[in-house]
């Protein structure tokens, strides 16, 4: 029997799909139908949560975006100048290390 998710599970499965397969062949080169065929569902379950492959890209965008942001925020919680421009430093690179690795 097919295993039910919630939406927001689903959702998250394409982009992790779509991430990894952006990154092993390109944007240009990775195709809906690659996607959907890496997580082994229905072209039309794509559509359900996208409209296009943009779409995808820029979920993926908004989730590293939102990962920054936080690490940012977290930065500017130190109360002493020094230390929120190091925290800052640090997590920025953090951050791209995460998206460089992944």
């Amino acid at each position: 029997m097919p295993e039910n998710k919630d939406n927001e599970e689903r959702k998250n499965e394409f982009i992790d799909a779509a991430e990894k397969l952006f990154k092993e062949n390109g944007i240009v080169e990775t195709t809906i139908s690659a996607i959907v065929k890496e997580m082994d569902v229905a072209k039309g379950l794509f559509y359900y949560y996208f409209k296009s492959k943009d779409d995808v890209i820029e979920a993926i965008s908004n989730k590293y975006n939102e990962a920054f942001n936080a690490m940012m925020q977290e930065s500017m919680n130190k109360e002493d100048y020094t230390e929120r421009l190091q925290q800052f430093v640090n997590n920025s690179v953090k951050s791209f290390r995460v998206l460089h690795e992944s």
